[in-house]
């Protein structure tokens, strides 16, 4: 069927029907057995010296701890029991993605198939090689049994077989692909999850930066950077964005800020050359007025009434910046595309009154400037852990 699993020994062809997660047993939600799995792939990826070249990898190591886990499966109330058979299909752009929601999926005791991208990469290999690493020590043969991972090409037959063994997708990509795969026979019940093309900024109290400490402006840029950093952008969470509200005479200071933090960064070779193109589009264009370039981010001012983001936006550490008058301007600048808004300089209640505002349609997670690429199984609108669990009721 042109499947490939991966094992530690290689990529072996199979059939699906081979899979052992198709006829194994699910697990108990919230077993002990899993939980400790976590903690071991946790200690893995935080020690091991191959992963701690990846911060990405320590980053999810961190979230994968007890104390981190349980701060969301500890509000579980009620009985939950697995959905069965959940079928992942990954994004190619963001190596770490598949394993937050492939391990909700596993913490609710449900059996796995996760399909991963052919496009290799040595934070996906390394990544791999450690998870498989630690699934096939002899007390977890349990989960091993009922979580495998294959690849296939995009035009095979095993996409049909696969979606049809499904009682769960979660659908990670670009519309496009999302939509294939929502295309694909599945079963009446099967349940989809589906994380598709989103984009998110950030938010800047230009007053309360002028007031700043030298301290705080250098942190907030640190932040800023922090979120923008991984993945050259590609994160959905990642700020594609910058609105400056408010006193603009600061602005300048903290990208320059930025600049300074992202100085040292490793980049590709092309990075300056798409960052020059996407900025003289946008001037050429008339959707911006200027464009700068700080350390290995480029900046460019926005004329006003255009989109907050450009669909066009390719990442690669490129800043695009709006200036509005007040925070109730941003609302007009909100698409249902907007996934997360990462703020600084506001109070928490300033940000729940501002969404507030019926005409808002996107924005799911509001999050201080830093922390926009923290995973919490509230994404996207979804609570991953209950979508993919049954509520027993009894009454």
């Amino acid at each position: 069927m042109n499947v490939l699993r991966i094992t530690e020994q290689g990529r072996q062809p199979v059939s699906l029907s081979e899979l052992p997660a198709v006829q194994a047993t699910n697990l108990p939600a919230l077993a002990d057995q899993v939980i400790a799995f976590t903690q071991a792939l946790s200690a893995a990826l935080m020690q091991r010296s191959a992963c701690r070249e990846f911060d990405e990898l320590v980053a999810l190591g961190f979230w994968l701890r007890k104390a981190s886990l349980t701060r969301f499966t500890g509000s579980l109330n009620g009985t939950f029991k697995p959905l069965g058979l959940v079928v992942h299909y990954t994004p190619a752009n963001v190596d770490t993605m598949f394993v937050y929601s492939w391990v909700c999926a596993l913490l609710m005791g449900n059996r796995n198939i996760v399909r991963l991208s052919s496009q290799q990469s040595a934070l996906q290999q390394t990544l791999l090689h450690t998870l498989l690493d630690v699934l096939n020590a002899a007390e977890f043969s349990d989960i091993a049994n009922a979580n495998q991972f294959i690849q296939y090409d995009h035009n095979s037959e095993s996409g049909d077989e696969l979606s049809v063994l499904a009682d769960a997708r979660v659908l990670w990509g670009g519309d496009d692909s999302v939509l294939r795969i929502r295309e694909l026979p599945c079963k009446p019940r099967c349940r989809d999850i589906s994380f598709a093309d989103r984009h998110s900024a950030c938010v800047i109290n230009g007053e309360a930066f002028s007031g700043a400490t030298t301290e705080q402006q250098v942190r907030l840029a640190e932040g800023i950077w922090r979120d923008m950093q991984p993945y050259l952008q590609q994160a959905c969470s990642s700020p594609r964005a910058l609105v400056w509200v408010g006193d603009n005479r600061a602005k300048v200071a903290l990208l320059e800020a930025i600049g300074r933090c992202a100085h040292s960064a490793n980049a590709p070779e092309t990075l300056r050359n798409e960052q020059l193109v996407f900025s003289q589009w946008l001037v050429a264009s008339g959707e911006a007025t200027a464009y700068q370039f700080n350390g290995r981010v480029c900046s460019i001012e926005l004329s006003s009434g255009n989109a907050l983001v450009s669909p066009a936006h390719p990442g690669n550490w490129i800043l695009p910046v709006h200036s509005i008058s007040s925070l109730n301007d941003l609302a007009a600048l909100t698409t249902p595309k907007l996934q997360t808004l990462s703020y600084w300089g506001f109070a928490k209640d300033d940000m729940v009154k501002f969404l507030a505002q019926p005409s808002i349609t996107g924005i799911d997670r509001v999050v201080p400037v830093g922390e926009a690429l923290q995973f919490s199984p509230d994404w996207d609108g979804y609570e991953l852990l209950t979508q993919l669990a049954r509520k027993v009721v009894v009454l």
